[in-house]
């Protein structure tokens, strides 16, 4: 697990095969880690994306074949690494998301912290 003390939601390391689906095409990647309010993506080729604009980030669960969609935008973008903001979440997506992030916190109790942080906007 990998927290950052100036967060209020533990970022938890997750290598997966991804991609970020928008407007102007898609562009391939792994994701480096995931949280509730975003994502860390090491992309194939430098970041085509444009601040502002939603785009779809999607990634399968490994061991299985359930997929997470996040809504997102971009926060920040350097060479090949793009910082994505958490802007929607479908209630299935959020629901595989909730179970990775337990089972990465190994507490019910931490994940409720995390849950009641992201209600109050934090």
């Amino acid at each position: 697990m990998n927290t950052d003390d100036r967060r209020h939601h533990s970022r938890i390391d997750f290598a997966a095969t991804a991609r970020i689906v928008g407007p102007d095409g898609l562009q391939a990647g792994r994701l480096k880690d995931i949280s509730f309010k975003g994502a860390l993506l090491l992309l194939d080729s430098p970041w085509q994306g444009e601040a502002g604009k939603k785009y779809i980030l999607e990634f399968v669960l490994s061991g299985s074949y359930e997929v997470i969609r996040m809504a997102v935008t971009a926060a920040w973008a350097q060479d090949r690494e793009v910082g994505l903001r958490c802007v929607g979440l479908d209630l299935e997506s959020a629901s595989h998301l909730r179970r990775l992030v337990e089972l990465n916190l190994g507490s019910a109790e931490l994940l409720e912290r995390e849950l009641e942080s992201l209600s109050r906007g934090q």
